[in-house]
């Protein structure tokens, strides 16, 4: 991330997921390395999904949330930042980890993610809004709504 070297990270993390512990140790250690400060940790629970976190950190005055999780933990802590200009890094650590597949986010290699996610230039991609809850879209733009 562009701001990660000059601005407040959080980290939005998953402590259900498998990985956690390594990646939350190797996200700590590359910003002890960088001579950057220690990032906030916010973690998530079942009754706050990431988005009240991310919120927060938005609040807060964050210029650079990271999210550590699956599709589920990303796609609430990206509605949270949505429009915000503030930026979002994904360590996927979850399941599945579509999202992050189709960015070609998805490593097994935890410094690799965390380096991506904090030094790597910041991309723009698309948030489609609809009745349900937002769903973060890397492909091409649908034919129609009804593709969604």
């Amino acid at each position: 991330m562009s701001e990660a070297a000059s601005g407040t990270l959080w980290a939005v993390m998953n402590p259900a997921a498998r990985g956690y512990a390594v990646m939350r140790r190797v996200l700590e250690s590359a910003c002890r390395d960088a001579g950057l400060p220690a990032p906030i940790v916010a973690t998530t629970t079942v009754d706050a999904d990431g988005y009240p976190q991310a919120r927060d950190a938005v609040a807060a005055g964050a210029r650079v949330v990271v999210v550590a999780g699956g599709d589920g933990t990303v796609r609430e802590v990206a509605r949270a930042v949505a429009g915000t200009g503030v930026e979002l890094g994904i360590l996927p650590i979850g399941t599945a980890n579509l999202f992050a597949y189709n960015l070609r986010l998805r490593t097994r290699k935890p410094l690799l993610a965390v380096d991506r996610a904090l030094f790597a230039p910041a991309r723009t991609v698309d948030i489609g809004w609809g009745r349900s809850p937002p769903r973060v879209r890397s492909g091409p733009p649908p034919r129609s709504a009804r593709s969604w």
